[in-house]
Order: structure tokens, then sequence, then C-alpha cells
């Protein structure tokens, strides 16, 4: 590695640490000005809470004697009475926090209206957790396997881990969770039975104990649906995750609701499963659906840090024919792009796949190449989105005009298999596990203008770093077989830079040199090393390293490309929205990168 990438490497990683670091500081500054007392001139009183932060602005909320000061009645008596009672309202609220043994000493200024009410508190030492004891009984007990799985599954979210500061917040959090946890995998009528906190204000210390109630093993019944009229019941059934008399999983059952939700038949949608413990043996699955207009029409504009400024215009028919077949057209214009799509996808069959067509023409003019393409694509995919293989086939007919080139029409007929695996904690706000991809193609003699064979593989991996902080490893690369470029249309080939590849270039501004423009390469390699530290449970900050080129020749290839830099996450039902600020070290250039969604 250079000096130059060891520099960015290390940029990078100070950047990830510094970056949490400052968040309380700037938190600190904004707690102040709103802990500060304010009273207008009608108020009886003022209260000021001299407090540790960030216990000053928690202790002034919801406090009963802050609502009296406008009181026209108020008397120095029952202002006494106020303040003892705000005083046991204070010790109260501590020990919420974890603050068993506060000291808070109380005044009174001035003889007249309006008085100072002072409050100087000492919260004392903070009530740490000594122990965790999980206990599960009930029906589970049979699998002391799963018990063990089970326990580790709950203290792996649980909220208050040994060493920890005790907040009834996080208590009861800690509680619900635990149950969430037991209930979501096979033993649906799980339960709190007991569960009980040890404070011992003498040593600071808390023993936290719980006793869950698995209840017996649920399996899935039949599905039960409401709510259509248009949409015939196989369009339900089809999408199922299960069959009854599977064992019960949470996450069959949302994913269900997700498939439904993605085919925009619907404009709701509900699953849920009976979690009567009478109905165990066969719980029945209830579907409510309210069906959407079959017919819709979408305008927008948009922004991308890629292709810039964007129109949209779409239509989309969910009832094509009377047949249920999802057709839509879509036509956007772009700063450099442009785009005009017709698709019928079908619906999903029995035998868990579904068949779609694809009309496309794009026109983009980037990095001095102006391309026009029209492409027909048949896909046969799987309806499973954690394992997921694709058949397609598509002819493609392309006009490629670099910069101080001349033009060129090629063709391809082009067939491949690709294979998506996802294996993460969650399919849209992944925190660990692995998603990877592989993908293998040809173009036969004869039908195409040129012979070639493409490969692509893609890996991503998610790495828990504690409970707020995760590390994502990313890895990319494919090949085109070929003896030459020419013949093959640039959808083929390989290019690089952008929001969703090598940061702090731009878009597709990568790849080999051909005149003025850039034009993709035969050959395609892309590392990427990102950490996110997770403010709380939607807002995160990130800093990120990425290298990689797009070249004709493994010699090319090695020149690669760096670019580092940090940026701001927020996880949406979409997946995460990412905001990046990225310095290229070849481009020298530091550029705004917007995307969102998981890594394919």
């Amino acid at each position: 590695m250079s000096g130059r990438s060891g520099g960015l490497v290390a940029l990078t990683a100070v950047l990830w640490m510094l970056l949490p670091a400052l968040l309380p500081t700037v938190a600190m500054r904004a707690a102040h000005a709103q802990d500060a007392p304010v009273a207008a001139q009608s108020d009886a009183y003022r209260v000021e809470i001299d407090a540790p932060y960030p216990l000053g602005g928690l202790l002034r909320a919801d406090l009963d004697l802050l609502r009296w000061r406008t009181y026209d009645g108020m008397n120095r008596d029952l202002l006494e009475r106020l303040v003892a009672e705000a005083q046991a309202q204070l010790t109260e609220t501590l020990a919420t926090e974890g603050y068993f043994a506060p000291v808070i000493e109380r005044s009174i200024g001035g003889d007249e209206r309006p008085w100072t009410v002072r409050f100087q508190v000492d919260p004392g030492p903070a009530t740490r957790v000594s122990e965790v004891r999980i206990a599960i009984v009930g029906s589970v007990i049979a699998d002391p396997a799963r018990v063990a799985s089970q326990r580790a599954r709950i203290l792996e979210r649980w909220p208050l881990p040994q060493g920890a500061r005790f907040r009834q917040v996080d208590w009861d959090n800690g509680k619900r969770l635990a149950v969430e946890s037991l209930a979501a995998d096979r033993f649906a009528g799980a339960s709190l039975k007991r569960s009980q906190a040890t404070i011992d204000p003498q040593t600071g210390s808390a023993v936290l104990e719980v006793e869950l109630d698995s209840g017996p093993p649920f399996r899935f019944g039949e599905i039960q649906i409401r709510g259509l009229s248009r949409h015939p019941a196989s369009v339900v059934r089809n999408l199922a995750t299960f069959v009854p008399g599977d064992p019960f999983d949470e996450r069959d059952l949302l994913q269900f609701q997700r498939r439904l939700t993605a085919t925009g038949y619907f404009s709701a949608v509900q699953v849920e499963m009976e979690d009567d413990p009478a109905s165990a043996a066969a719980a029945p699955v209830r579907v409510s659906v309210i069906e959407a207009n079959s017919r819709r029409i979408e305008v927008g504009v948009g922004y991308s840090t890629d292709t810039l400024y964007r129109t949209q215009l779409g239509y989309t028919d969910n009832d094509f024919l009377d047949r249920g077949w999802r057709w839509r057209s879509d036509a956007r214009v772009e700063s450099r792009s442009a785009r005009a799509t017709s698709s019928i996808a079908l619906p999903a069959r029995d035998d868990g796949w579904q068949h779609a067509w694809l009309l496309q023409y794009n026109q983009s003019d980037i990095a001095g190449l102006l391309q026009r393409e029209g492409s027909l694509t048949f896909n046969r995919t799987a309806i499973d989105e954690r394992r997921q293989p694709q058949w397609s086939l598509g002819a493609h007919l392309e006009q490629q005009q670099p910069d101080d080139s001349p033009s060129d029409t090629v063709r391809a007929v082009f067939g491949a298999y690709r294979y998506t695996r996802r294996t993460t904690d969650d399919l849209l706000s992944p925190n660990r596990g692995t998603n990877w991809s592989v993908q293998a193609g040809a173009a036969p003699p004869g039908l195409s203008t040129r012979t070639f064979g493409r490969g692509v593989a893609q890996v991503v991996h998610w790495i828990p770093l504690g409970r707020t902080s995760t590390v994502m490893v990313r890895a990319e690369g494919g090949t085109v077989v070929s003896s030459s470029t020419d013949g093959i249309p640039e959808s083929f080939l390989f290019r690089a830079g952008g929001d969703t590849s090598i940061r702090g270039y731009a878009y597709q501004s990568i790849g080999v040199k051909k005149g003025a423009a850039v034009t993709g390469g035969r050959m395609h390699a892309l590392a990427s090393v990102e950490a996110t530290h997770w403010i709380n449970e939607r807002m995160g900050i990130a800093a990120f390293y990425d290298a990689g080129n797009a070249a004709d020749s493994v010699a090319d290839l090695r020149d690669v490309a760096q670019g580092a830099g940090f940026g701001a996450r927020v996880r949406t039902p979409l997946g995460p929205v990412r905001v990046d600020i990225a310095y290229g070290e070849k481009s020298k250039e530091v550029r705004l990168h917007l995307s969102l969604g998981v890594y394919f």
C-alpha cells in the first residue's frame, strides 16, 4: 500500500473515532441552553435546578412545581409545600435513572414575589447492574439447546448488561424485548411470568431477574384471507413463506407481509397469527388487505448526485387485461441521461417463481461517452428474497459515440443466471450477516456482434461492534471474457465511481480512456470498508474507505482509485439513507454522495 493509501485509511479511522466523541459536547451545550430558568413577569417564582449534565433537563421535565408559577393565589406557605413535594418528585425521577442515594438541598430566596426556588442536586453514585438472571420455563425446557439459544438471543438485545447504569426505562424495555424475542420463534404465546430488580443503595448494585414462560410451541395453520374482490386468492397464497404445519417463525409472517405489500395490488396489508395457546397446533393466519386502485399515474421530480436533476412520469396498471398482470411504463429525464421502460410482471406462481418482461430504452452522456441502447429482456425470478435464483434472456441494440471518436452500433443476445443469498439479521437494516451474489452469462455467436462471456461476484458482510456500532466490508469483481471490447454493448462492460461504487469520484468516471471519453473495461474490482456508529435507533454517523478500478488488463487494474470520507446514516422503511462527503485521491476532489437502500 502506498503512503497516500495509508494516509486515507488512517484519516477514515480517525474520523470514525472522533465523530462520536464530538456529539456529547454539542448536545451538552444545547442542553445547558435549554435548562436555563425562564420566568415571565407574571410568574410568582422561578425554578433553578443545579444538577450535573444531562440530569438538569430530565429533572425539569414534567415537574409539577413548574405548573403553579402563574397561580394568582400563590403564597409563601403554599409554595413551601409545593417545594417539599417537588423534592420528593425529583428523588423519584433520579431513582428511575439509577440514582437511589441522592442529596437534594432546597431553598426559597426572596421575601416577596417573585421568589427564587433553587434545588442543589447531588445524584450520588449511579447504581450499576451486577448480575442478570434470565430463566425460561414452559414446554421449551424439553429442548435444552433451544433454551440456551433463546437465552443467548435475549441477552444479545438486553439493554442492561452487567456494568450498565440501571434505568427504569431500560428495565421495562428489556422485559418487553425478552418476551418478544422468545415469542418470535415458535412460542408465539410467550409471556412474562415474574420479574424483580433488587437494588442495594449501599453498594450501588442491582440484580435483575426475569422469568419467562414459553407456553406451547406454535405451528402455522390455514391462511384466512379477507378483503379480496378483484384478485383471486392465489395472488395471496402463492406469496406465503410457509405451509400449514410449519413451525411458527415471526420472520415468515413479516416476509409474507412485505411480499404482499411489494406487489402493488394492495394499499394496506396486515398479516397476523392467532396466539391463543389453545390453537397452537394449527394457529390460523389472518391476512387482511385493502385492494389498491388498479391504475395509477405518478409525476415526480428528484435529484441524484450521480445523474443530477430528474423529472419522471409513470403509469401503472395492476390488473392489466383483468388478469392480475402488473404493467408499468415509466419515462425519466435526467441532466445526464434519459430512460423509458415498459414492463409486465405476471403474478407469482404456486411453484415459487415469477415471470416478467422488460422493454427498455436508455440514453446517457457521461464521462464523454454518448450511449443509446434499446433492450427486451425476459426474467424468471424466485420470490424467496433470501435464496433468490434468477434466469434472464435479453436482446440488446446499442449505439456508442465516444467524444473525438467514430460512432459504432453493436448488438447482443445475452442469457444469464444469477444467484443471490442473504443471511443478514434484517433484510433492510442489517447489523450482522452476509449478502452475496454471483452471475454468469454469455452472448452466443451469430446472434451478437461479438461473442463474449461475463461473470460478476459480489459480497457484503456486516460485523457488529458492541451494541451501537457496525463495520461493513464489501468486495466485488467482474470480468468479460473476450479478446476485445469492440462490438460489446457498454452495459456489459465495467466502469466505476459514484454513490454506490468508489466515492470521491464522478459517476462512471473510472474506466478505459478512449479519446476524450471514459469507456467500459473488461474487468472490474472494488473493495470498501465502512464503520457506522448509531447515535440512536434511526440516526448514525459513518466513516469509510473505498478502492477499486475498471480496466482492460490486470496490469491497469492494479492502479486503483481510492476514496475516503464520512457521512450520515438514517434508517427508513426502504433501507438506509446515506449522505456522504468523500475525497478522491486521484480526482483531488471532495464530492457529495446520496444513496438509498441495501447493496443488492
